[in-house]
């Protein structure tokens, strides 16, 4: 019996643990879109596929180089032949940054806007 209840909490708590999880990738967003800044970035790696490709960048600040790792772009909307062609061509990205945010914006060439 106690099993089953078990079972029944650990099938519950994943949505929950989900909807936590989205919501404080949202805050972070929100909190880039007020504090960030637009900065130049260039894909040095892409890794994995699906929602949860992730992407090492070089982003270029004033005060020099810096290196991040993001992941979860696909689940974002991103177009993936859009994102590998600009690492294969070596294309500056535009993307809002804040040392501080555990994510960054991408600024999708088809729409201008930051995701």
């Amino acid at each position: 019996m106690f099993g089953i209840i078990v079972g029944i909490g650990s099938v519950l708590a994943v949505p929950v643990i989900l909807w936590l999880i989205r919501r404080s990738e949202r805050k972070h967003r929100e909190f880039i879109r007020a504090q960030g800044s637009v900065e130049t970035a260039f894909i040095k790696q892409i890794v994995g596929r699906g929602p949860n490709v992730g992407i090492t960048f070089e982003i270029k600040l004033a005060t020099g180089a810096v290196g991040k790792a993001y992941g979860g772009l696909g689940a974002r909307g991103f177009d993936m032949a859009w994102l590998q062609d600009a690492f294969a061509t070596n294309k500056p990205v535009e993307i809002m940054y804040h040392p501080e945010a555990r994510t960054v914006l991408i600024k999708d060439p088809r729409t201008g806007q930051f995701l």
